[in-house]
C-alpha cells in the first residue's frame, strides 16, 4: 500500500478575517517578478505577504503598535514590510524554479493531488468571510496557485531530500554526543534540499519590478476574529 502526502501547511480554512482599514492599489495582473521568462503575478505574491501579514499582526502588533509595518524592527535595514514582501516573493521564486525541475526527479502533480488541491482552495474560499477575502486578495485564481505551488514544493523536496546520502557511521555518530542516525540523516536531507534550491536560484534569470513590488501594503492591518484549533493541514491519502 503506497501513502502519498502533500503537506500543505498554513491557511486552508482555519483563519477568519476582517479588514479594519485602508485599500491596496495593487493591481493583481501585474508581473512582479519573472524566473527565467516566466511570469510571477502580483496577486499571488500579494495573497501570501497577507497570510504572512496577519500573523505578524497576531503575534508583533502589541510588542512594537501600529507603525510597525514601516519601522526596521528586525534590524536588517529593512522595513517589516519590505522584509515580508521580499522573504514572500523568494518564497514564489523558489516554488517556480521547483516546478520547473520538477521532471529531473521525476515528479509529477497526479489527479489525486490535483482533487486535493481542488479541495484546499473550496476550503479557504468558504471557510473565511467575504470581508477576509478581500483584505487577502484571495481571487480563487491565486488560492488555488498558492495551493498547487505548495504541492509542488512539498513533493519535490521529498523527492530532493531522498537523494541525500544516508549511510551513518559509528564515527559520523561519534561526533556528538546527541548525534543519532537519525538526527544525521535529517541534518543531511535538508542540507540536501538547500544545496538544490540556492544552486537554482543562483543559476535562474530572475527579474524583479520594484515598482510592482511596494505596491503590497500590510497598512489595512488584519484582525483574527476566529482561529479553529488546527492552524495547519497534512493531508495524507492511502492507495
Amino acid at each position: 500500500m503506497n501513502r502519498k502526502r502533500i503537506a500543505i501547511s498554513c491557511v486552508a480554512g482555519v483563519l477568519s478575517f476582517i479588514m479594519i482599514a485602508g485599500c491596496g492599489k495593487l493591481d493583481p495582473t501585474k508581473t512582479v517578478a519573472t524566473v527565467d521568462g516566466n511570469a510571477i503575478e502580483a496577486g499571488l505574491v500579494n495573497l501570501k505577504a497577507q497570510i504572512s501579514a496577519a500573523s505578524y499582526d497576531t503575534y508583533l502588533l502589541s510588542y512594537y503598535g501600529a507603525d510597525m509595518w514601516e519601522t526596521d524592527e528586525t534590524g536588517t535595514g529593512q522595513t517589516l514590510s519590505e522584509e515580508v514582501r521580499q522573504e514572500t516573493l523568494t518564497e514564489a521564486e523558489r516554488q517556480y524554479l521547483l516546478e520547473e525541475h520538477m521532471s529531473d526527479y521525476q515528479v509529477a502533480l497526479d489527479a489525486e493531488d490535483e482533487a486535493l488541491i481542488d479541495s484546499y482552495t473550496s476550503r479557504f474560499l468558504a471557510d473565511n468571510t467575504k470581508e477576509g477575502l478581500k483584505a487577502l486578495g484571495a481571487d480563487e485564481k491565486y488560492v488555488r496557485e498558492m495551493f498547487r505551488l505548495m504541492a509542488i514544493e512539498a513533493k519535490m523536496r521529498a523527492a530532493i531530500e531522498a537523494t541525500a546520502d544516508t549511510t551513518v557511521t559509528e564515527a559520523d555518530l561519534a561526533e556528538s554526543e546527541e548525534a543519532t542516525e537519525e538526527s544525521i540523516i535529517a541534518e543531511r536531507q535538508y542540507e540536501k534540499y538547500q544545496e538544490v534550491v540556492e544552486a537554482y536560484l543562483a543559476a535562474a534569470d530572475i527579474t524583479v519590478d520594484e515598482a510592482v513590488l511596494s505596491t503590497i501594503s500590510f497598512d489595512q492591518f488584519l484582525s483574527i476574529v476566529e482561529t479553529p484549533a488546527e492552524a495547519s493541514a497534512s493531508v495524507s491519502t492511502e492507495e
